[in-house]
């Protein structure tokens, strides 16, 4: 405590010693730079990413899929074993470099996170310095359905109450979600054939 005090001492009394002119200066510049960050945060292109099939193959574990009933449990639990979309993941590092804001938006259950996470960093995707919005577990609506409330939500709790459309590029395999990101008035490119 002492410490904390000496240092807010030792502070305000730098801080006296500096005119009033060149504190309200830098103040002045603080607040300039706080403002054009902002003013450039809301100009900024948004990436949406999903994942399954298009940042990345899910391949033998679609199986899992046709079994009558569907397994989704191991489907899910097979996540980490799916091969690169390398294209698409080149893509996302290329926008990741240039600053741009990214969103990964998936269908995959909220108890695939650690597995997700993991998958990704050892595949060179910073996944930690993006947003990773997934499926409530025990939640079973369609994507169609899903994704737009997960998006919607995602927006509110950042802020974005009124969306400019074409801030947004998604990037999806269903051929269900593209239709219902391209009806709400979104560019949306369909990186492969998922018909579902």
């Amino acid at each position: 405590m002492k410490f904390m005090e000496s240092s807010t001492a030792n502070t305000l009394i730098f801080l006296s010693a500096i005119p009033i002119s060149v504190l309200a200066f830098l103040i002045t510049i603080h607040f300039i730079q706080k403002n054009r960050i902002k003013e450039r945060e809301d100009r900024m292109m948004i990436y949406v990413f999903d994942i399954d099939g298009t940042l990345t193959i899910a391949g033998d574990r679609l199986n899992e899929l046709k079994k009558d009933p569907p397994d989704w449990d191991r489907f899910y639990d097979r996540c980490d074993e799916d091969e690169p979309n390398q294209a698409i993941i080149n893509l996302l590092r290329i926008l990741d470099l240039d600053d741009h804001q990214i969103l990964l938006l998936t269908g995959r259950r909220e108890s695939c996170r650690k597995k997700t996470i993991t998958y990704f960093e050892d595949h060179g995707v910073p996944v930690r310095c993006m947003d990773l919005v997934m499926r409530p577990d025990g939640n079973h609506e369609k994507g169609a359905v899903l994704k737009p409330k997960l998006f919607n939500e995602w927006a509110r709790n950042r802020g974005l109450h009124k969306i400019d459309k074409s801030r947004f590029l998604f990037f999806e395999d269903a051929s269900s979600v593209t239709k219902i990101w391209r009806e709400l008035g979104y560019t949306c490119c369909q990186v492969e054939e998922g018909d579902f």
